[in-house]
């Protein structure tokens, strides 16, 4: 379930919150700054667990189950027997786990900077006594929670993301471990036909 990426860049209207300081009374945005600083401490907590995953060994083991799956679809013959079609089914199903694991974590170490940085800003706008945006939009209490929705959207599909890797990592690190064995035993014990190429 990757998620598109393209949702993490909603910037548009967070640009560079550096406005003049006025005398001006302005809305109480307490309760939109505790919000974001919940969204920035999931945020830490989910990248924090996602960083401890080994992605590339993910991508290694999704592409060592392809290989096997290739090898055995094109040089077995006759009919499977049940128990060996149950264990490669099994086997099979992990390459659902954590498809792509090498492209995520490039896509999460790349969007995760820019979404600190949109909360960060929007952060420091709310606890300080902007009035206006850098470009002249008025801080009110509709067009915050406007900004505050595009955020958290971004952050709860990155946090999504991130967690949706981690948990099914171990599973699919177990699993393909516990499988593996028999695998190869038949991928090694199944001759490759003549004009196809042995198993590396």
């Amino acid at each position: 379930m990757a998620i598109r990426m393209k949702n993490l860049f909603m910037a548009g209207t967070m640009a560079a919150l550096i406005v003049a300081h006025t005398a001006c009374t302005r809305p109480d945005f307490s309760a939109q700054a505790s919000t974001v600083d919940s969204l920035r401490i999931q945020l830490d907590s989910s990248h924090a667990r996602f960083s401890a995953v080994d992605c590339d060994s993910l991508q290694r083991i999704h592409d060592t189950i392809v290989s096997h799956l290739e090898y055995v679809q094109a040089n077995y013959e006759g009919a499977m027997k049940r128990d060996m079609a149950r264990h490669m089914a099994n086997y099979r199903s992990l390459r659902k786990l954590v498809p792509d694991a090498s492209r995520r974590k490039a896509e999460v170490e790349k969007s995760i900077a820019t979404t600190r940085g949109q909360l960060e800003k929007l952060s420091e706008a709310l606890r300080g006594d902007y009035t206006h945006d850098a470009a002249g939009n008025k801080l009110t209490i509709e067009y915050v929670n406007q900004l505050l929705s595009t955020e958290r959207a971004a952050a709860e599909a990155l946090i999504k993301e991130m967690d949706l890797v981690t948990q099914r990592s171990v599973p699919m690190m177990d699993n393909f471990h516990e499988l593996l064995p028999q695998v190869r035993f038949w991928v090694d014990s199944i001759p490759p036909k003549p004009d196809e190429p042995g198993f590396q």
